[in-house]
């Protein structure tokens, strides 16, 4: 969106690193402090990240662009020794003050950091900076320090989820195994070589962001592409294509989202059909339900597989997938993500079992630590809350899961928030979940017979596997 590029290979990002953090050391940042992180899709802020945990810090990226009150909320919950912020980030045709919002959501918040840090994007804004708390970005850089070594079960960050249907859920992730099963995955799920260019089209404020565009790539030794803009409005729909030509990507990992905008926008690739895919080999969806007309859409478009993994942010990295580096099979059944990966198993109920990491949970609406609760694969009930955010499955005989919509309901011991909104008509489990306690075939008969026509196996087959599967995802009674 600022018709800019910048480019650094590894030594210049340890460089840059390592000088920021030598001046957070020199702003007091230690083992243990929390530092929240408040910026757009741009390379310093996944410099940020890093510089935080070479001091044995714990960062917590809050969302760009999101309002006052929500980064109030993580800042007095996170309590943050310092904050990074950029002063600005852009949308098509409009500029978001950062600075201003974060001014804003520290005179509401009950703590108070010792100073911000503020990188200036000079070639789009210049703003005012309060001499008495912030700090510009290139004063603070200073002599490089050596790394802080942690145990393996020391806090790497906290993530926030949104809290769309309840107070967000700070999610605190260790630091070795979690590692250690990113640069994994690279290769045994994504198929990626060090010499190959991997695009992550996501944001730094969401978990797939965390994994596969800050820790994932650079771990692995691989070349990751950042992309500060939108599918279709900046300028137009064909910067997926220009980028995957342009940096000769190997690999894509987005949302399903952005293929529905394109296709939408551009259905016949009237911008993207001059350039060049001939560099990519996958594309890898997850985050949300992919309907069958927009996933064969992508591959007939991309002329690629077209591969779907589920997980979550309490996970970290996909819970089923279809490994590329293990020769699975590049051509799996409809709406199925896979097969369990490693640390995980299949219960008879068809939950996914976690044998592996663990995350925590934290309660944003108690006392900061007071309700730390270990995620357990069965989701049980603890004593102050029970956190169930999965989406909905259904185990295939073949162990393959089929992941048919989103289920974002967290229960708690009074009461229970269900996710608002409407359902797409394509989704069936949403139409079932929207037909609250009316039968599934009834409620789909009426209102989603797109979605039981797209069924590869025909209109009986989806009622009668649907009808099947519809007591797994029943609401609890409030």
């Amino acid at each position: 969106m600022t018709n800019t590029g910048t480019s650094s290979d590894y030594n210049e990002l340890f460089e840059k690193v390592s000088r920021l953090a030598g001046g957070l050391q020199k702003l007091g940042v230690k083992k243990g402090d929390r530092v929240v992180i408040y910026m757009p899709l741009i390379p310093e802020a996944i410099m940020a990240m890093l510089a935080t945990v070479r001091l044995g810090a714990v960062h917590s990226v809050v969302f760009g662009g999101s309002f006052a009150s929500e980064l109030c909320t993580r800042i007095e919950h996170a309590e943050p020794k310092v904050i990074i912020a950029a002063n600005c980030g852009i949308e098509p045709n409009k500029i978001i003050h950062y600075l201003d919002i974060l001014h804003n959501a520290l005179e509401m918040s009950k703590w108070k950091p010792h100073k911000n840090v503020i990188f200036q994007r000079a070639n789009i804004l210049i703003s005012e900076l309060d001499s008495y708390v912030d700090v510009a970005w290139e004063k603070v850089l200073d002599d490089p320090v050596e790394c802080i070594p942690v145990e393996a079960n020391d806090p790497l960050y906290i993530l926030y989820t949104s809290g769309t249907t309840d107070k967000p859920k700070g999610i605190q992730r260790p630091t070795g195994g979690h590692l250690v099963t990113l640069m994994f995955t690279m290769n045994h799920i994504y198929g990626v070589q060090p010499d190959d260019v991997w695009w992550n089209a996501s944001d730094l404020g969401w978990v797939v962001g965390h994994s596969y565009i800050c820790y994932g790539p650079l771990l692995f030794g691989a070349t990751s592409v950042m992309y500060e803009g939108k599918p279709d409005r900046t300028p137009d729909p064909g910067q997926y294509f220009r980028i995957i030509e342009q940096h000769k990507v190997s690999a894509l990992f987005s949302v399903p989202t952005s293929f529905r905008v394109l296709r939408r926008t551009d259905p016949e690739i009237k911008y993207g059909r001059k350039y060049s895919l001939n560099s990519l080999r996958t594309i890898f969806i997850a985050g949300e339900h992919c309907d069958i007309e927009t996933k064969s859409w992508i591959e007939k478009t991309f002329k690629v597989p077209v591969l779907n993994n589920w997980w979550q942010t309490e996970t970290g990295s996909a819970i089923t997938a279809t490994c590329v580096g293990l020769a699975q099979s590049l051509n799996p059944p409809p709406f199925t993500t896979g097969l369990p990966f490693c640390g995980y198993d299949k219960c008879r109920s068809g939950n996914c079992v976690c044998v592996g990491t663990h995350s925590h949970v934290w309660d944003c609406g108690s006392p900061r630590y007071t309700r730390a609760l270990p995620v357990d694969t069965h989701w049980t009930r603890a004593e102050h809350l029970a956190v169930r955010p999965r989406s909905s499955t259904r185990r295939k005989l073949s162990s393959l899961t089929a992941v048919y919509g989103r289920r974002s309901q967290f229960t708690c011991p009074a009461h229970v928030v269900e996710p608002r909104g409407e359902p797409a008509k394509h989704d069936l489990t949403a139409a079932y979940l929207a037909g609250r306690r009316r039968p599934l075939q009834a409620h789909v008969a009426e209102s989603y017979q797109p979605a039981i026509a797209e069924h590869p196996r025909g209109k009986s087959h989806a009622l009668q596997e649907y009808d099947t599967f519809a007591p797994a995802v029943h609401r609890p009674e409030k």
